[in-house]
């Protein structure tokens, strides 16, 4: 039966979003709606006589490019598939200029990655609490972001991620809470709306007053890099567990971001 790589159409949106497991907890109709028609978003699926049997997309900033969402219909498994749909979204990358490719794999494809030439940098741990949910205090003010704010936002982005991605942020901008010092310096964001919702700041102090906030709003889970150890100490100081990693993989150019002042990673597509 031919396998043919096609680039993604909205028509096939339905089909595919039966594809993912019910554990990624993954809504797919609202990820295409929100960045299929954007020009840092590349989608393709597989499909056998026409019938959409797999998907991947790569989302491209700058230089960085995150493959994520890479998934084959169970029956289809096991042919190499999901090696092919990469591949072409790394071919597809490599002609818009990207020199480094990130990914956060799954149990499942940790082992395919690594046979493709990506390498682990550094895993991802998730917490979730093992007591009774509990209020965090904010002892420093938080505000809502505005317009006015947005290309500071994109600053200390751009300073710990080294990842070009304005437009991505601006669609989830709405509701983004942000700590400034005392001298009017942003020093954190918490964008809430970004799935698991992104958390950047340039000082411990900050970024925990940030995650006190993301706790109280949703304290039912969290995922932090592994070497945010102020972000870690303070998890497990009140009584949230590590009880899966998962690894954050790369392929290419080696850049320098950093990872200790992510407080909370946004979604695993993207970090």
């Amino acid at each position: 039966m031919p396998i043919e790589i096609k680039q993604y159409k909205k028509e096939n949106t339905i089909i595919i979003s039966k594809l993912f497991p019910k554990d990624w907890n993954f809504d797919f109709e609202k990820f295409i709606s929100l960045h299929i028609d954007q020009n840092y978003f590349i989608g393709f699926t597989l499909s056998a006589n026409n019938e959409p049997i797999g998907f991947g997309n790569l989302m491209i900033f700058g230089e960085v490019g995150w493959i994520g969402n890479i998934v084959v219909k169970k029956t289809f498994r096991g042919k190499g598939l999901g090696t092919s749909i990469t591949n072409h979204l790394i071919e597809t990358g490599e002609n818009a200029g990207v020199k480094t490719f990130n990914l956060i794999a799954t149990e499942l494809g940790k082992s395919v990655y690594k046979n493709m030439g990506f390498r682990t940098e550094l895993n991802y741990e998730f917490y979730k609490p093992s007591e009774s949910f509990k209020k965090f205090e904010i002892t420093r003010n938080i505000g809502v972001a505005s317009k006015a704010d947005f290309q500071k936002i994109i600053d200390l982005d751009f300073t710990v991620t080294r990842e070009k991605r304005n437009k991505f942020i601006e669609l989830f901008l709405s509701g983004t809470k942000l700590i400034y010092n005392s001298t009017g310096k942003l020093k954190g964001f918490f964008i809430e709306n970004l799935e698991n919702g992104l958390i950047i700041a340039n000082e411990s102090g900050y970024g925990l007053e940030l995650l006190k906030v993301k706790l109280n709003n949703n304290g039912h889970s969290l995922v932090i890099p592994e070497t945010n150890l102020s972000a870690k100490d303070f998890l497990v100081k009140n009584g949230y567990k590590n009880y899966i990693n998962a690894p954050r993989m790369i392929l290419g150019k080696k850049y320098n971001w950093k990872s200790e002042s992510v407080f909370s990673r946004g979604a695993g597509y993207c970090g």
